[in-house]
């Protein structure tokens, strides 16, 4: 693991064994292992929070992650159809315009998974449509000027991320 990321690890650790149960710590102390290849330690992770919660949509999703990481396309699958399902719900309910963007963006993440597991499956064309209303709603997410600037930026990146497997997917 890179040195500049042992500190953040260290904190993260650190909380979890004072509250093993912080949903927000456990998902970011799961990113910085994905984030430095502990595909290992992230699965334990995943495992303890759905454990905890079995139906966490956050836990699911990064179930379908990690499979999808681990070449596993046809586990992903289900875990990544459910978050999209999941957070498409949560996008249309009745809270702040920042939260519902947020979860439309999350459910825009989550579809651009599934497209590329759908992919890695043989189902081309289904990847394809997916990422294009994955596309519609990240630009509405990146396009929104009444949210939090952030959660634009973060939409612009998703879009980016999108359209490294939309190449992926079209060069084949």
């Amino acid at each position: 693991m890179g040195s500049g990321l042992q500190c953040p690890v260290r904190v993260q650790q650190r909380g979890l064994s004072i509250d093993p149960k912080n949903e927000r710590l456990t998902v970011a102390l799961g990113e910085t292992y994905l984030m430095t290849g502990n595909i290992a330690e992230a699965t334990k992770l995943d495992e303890q929070m759905l454990k905890n919660k079995p139906n966490d949509v956050t836990g699911r999703m990064i179930k379908g992650r990690l499979e999808a990481i681990k070449g596993d396309f046809p586990a992903a699958l289900p875990f990544l159809r459910e978050a999209v399902a999941s957070y498409g719900k949560a996008a249309s309910g009745g809270s702040s315009e920042d939260y519902r963007m947020i979860k439309l963006k999350q459910q825009a993440e989550a579809q651009t998974l599934l497209a590329m597991a759908l992919f890695r499956t043989g189902q081309r064309k289904d990847a394809l449509g997916i990422l294009d209303g994955a596309t519609q709603q990240l630009d509405k997410v990146q396009g929104n000027e009444k949210i939090e600037a952030s959660i634009r930026e973060s939409a612009r990146k998703s879009l980016k991320q999108r359209e490294q497997i939309l190449e992926a997917i079209k060069g084949n």
